[in-house]
């Protein structure tokens, strides 16, 4: 029997998940909690919904499916708790107020999605990119998937935080040809502070693919005033060293607020609740000491 993912959404022409012109499969589900997430509706491996209420026309056909959940007293109130159905709720509404978040797909169908860019990624050097969410929460359907694209010639990369035990994915990467692995904090309380679970896992993935000899891209989200810190990042970059990893870049991320509407939308707090903007940016300072380090590095726009 043919195995089902969960999807959250295929990204097409993507030129930052890896080399070439990509198409980056965003999975559902993460065993992180990170404060600054900006895909909060990858974070569960089940359908989200998402609410546009400023689409909504005060129509009232979703009350008729809905009628315990949802009221219209001048504007649209849900609560989410009470709703019974959330797929038939959004095929209720004409005006796309209620979006469903997460598509079921056979191996054979993410096949055959991934395959229409081919000659892009030939063309280019290209590939398929599994994020998140992170990917290695649904392992076992994306040892298929990626197995089949090997079949077919094409690059795989998986981008991960490497949150979970190595047998849960170790199959999953040894198959796959890159690696792009994002690394929060050395310090453990602050990872326990801001991503909800401690950072030992993390370490200890780190040294298995070392072992695999895996090319790795380092990838670390710069938040001001939370990781952004010289010692911190020396640490960092001394596990990197200890572990003998194969690490061909390190790719230091801006933090942006990007993904906070998303929080709206999906009925959700934003969990970052200090102000980072009032932190100078030292990310000159980190790409000089990762340099020291003998690292090659790099930083991009959001």
């Amino acid at each position: 029997m043919d195995k089902v993912g969960l999807v959250s959404n295929i990204q097409r022409y993507s030129l930052h998940d890896g080399p070439g012109i990509r198409t980056t499969v965003f999975m559902m589900g993460c065993p992180l909690r990170c404060a600054w997430c900006s895909n909060p509706e990858a974070l569960k491996k089940e359908k989200q919904l998402m609410i546009f209420d400023q689409k909504c026309t005060l129509c009232e056909e979703c009350v008729r499916v809905e009628p315990e959940a949802i009221t219209i007293e001048g504007k649209l109130k849900v609560n989410r708790a009470l709703i019974h159905d959330i797929d038939l709720l959004a095929q209720s509404c004409p005006y796309d107020v209620f979006e469903i978040i997460g598509k079921e797909m056979s191996v054979e169908m993410l096949i055959e999605e991934c395959m229409k860019d081919e000659p892009f990624y030939r063309n280019s050097k290209g590939g398929v990119t599994f994020s998140g969410g992170d990917p290695i929460m649904q392992s076992d359907f994306l040892l298929d998937v990626t197995r089949r694209l090997k079949e077919e010639g094409i690059h795989v990369a998986l981008d991960t935080s490497g949150g979970l035990p190595w047998d849960h994915w170790k199959e999953l990467a040894f198959e796959v040809d890159l690696i792009l692995y994002d690394l929060k904090f050395h310090d453990e309380e602050k990872h326990v502070q801001y991503i909800q679970s401690g950072n030992a896992v993390i370490f200890e993935n780190l040294d298995h693919l070392s072992k695999l000899g895996k090319e790795l891209i380092v990838r670390m989200i710069i938040v001001p005033g939370v990781n952004d810190q010289l010692e911190d990042m020396r640490l960092r970059c001394e596990r990197l060293k200890q572990s003998g990893a194969n690490v061909s870049l390190i790719e230091l991320l801006p933090y942006h607020t990007l993904g906070k509407g998303k929080y709206i939308r999906l009925g959700l707090p934003y969990p970052l609740n200090q102000r980072v903007e009032e932190y100078e940016s030292n990310v000159e300072n980190l790409l000089e000491l990762i340099k020291s380090q003998g690292f090659t590095v790099q930083t991009r726009n959001p």
